[in-house]
């Protein structure tokens, strides 16, 4: 990264490059040759919008998966993920910018050798909320700043994958991008209201289906119901 960093602030410089093109890369190599991770740079500080197109290796997001002995799970703490790590690994994980779980591979392979119903009552005895699966792709999304929201026709229910803080216009064009284009307005329940009311009917019933427009910024679990003329 550091290499690629200074050939491209040479060339910018030699082109006469905007400004702001050249204070970012500027700030990226200060950061580099400081044996620092480009993740580590706080979202004021760098427009990452000017990366896009270049494969940066310290820009993607890390997360390290700590395998333990299933004796060893408790001793830790916990970092921004709520994951606990041993306190030497948090900390090296903190100066990088990264994310980090413990498991234990052996118990993790007892749980999914169980039938569903039976892995319910074996996390329960081994004292655990939930399969490492389920936190792996938890602090994935986390650490990549990305949410789903769900679409519903008929029979089938469908998950989308979208970044934190996307519009309902923008999440339409996930959909469709007839459905970007043509946008009207968003019909939205939150998923724990749909599970609260036991049915999309219900809800209308209750009050509590939400009519947004454009601008809205969908949830994570929210349900829409696209409106859109082309």
């Amino acid at each position: 990264d550091l290499v690629f960093v200074e050939r491209w602030l040479e060339r910018a410089r030699k082109e006469a490059k905007r400004g702001l093109e050249v204070a970012a890369f500027e700030c990226m190599r200060e950061t580099l040759e400081t044996e620092q991770p480009l993740r580590a740079i706080p979202e004021s500080e760098l427009d990452r919008s000017l990366l896009r197109g270049y494969s940066l290796v310290t820009e993607a997001p890390l997360l390290a998966v700590l395998n333990r002995d299933e004796d060893d799970l408790g001793e830790a703490r916990p970092d921004e993920l709520g994951e606990v790590l041993p306190d030497e690994l948090g900390e090296v994980l903190a100066r990088m910018g990264a994310g980090g779980m413990s498991l234990s591979a052996s118990l993790e392979a007892e749980i999914a050798m169980l039938e569903p119903a039976d892995q319910q009552e074996f996390l329960r005895d081994m004292g655990l909320a939930e399969p490492a699966l389920d936190r792996f792709i938890r602090a994935a999304y986390q650490l990549q700043d990305l949410i789903s929201f769900f679409t519903v026709a008929g029979p089938e229910v469908r998950a989308w994958t979208i970044r934190a803080g996307t519009d309902a216009r923008r999440a339409a064009g996930k959909i469709h991008s007839d459905m970007e284009r043509g946008f009207i307005r968003a019909e939205v329940i939150p998923c724990d209201v749909l599970e609260e009311c036991g049915s999309e009917q219900a809800v209308k019933a209750a009050g509590r289906l939400r009519v947004e427009g454009r601008d809205y910024v969908v949830q994570d679990g929210d349900v829409l119901r696209v409106l859109f003329n082309v």
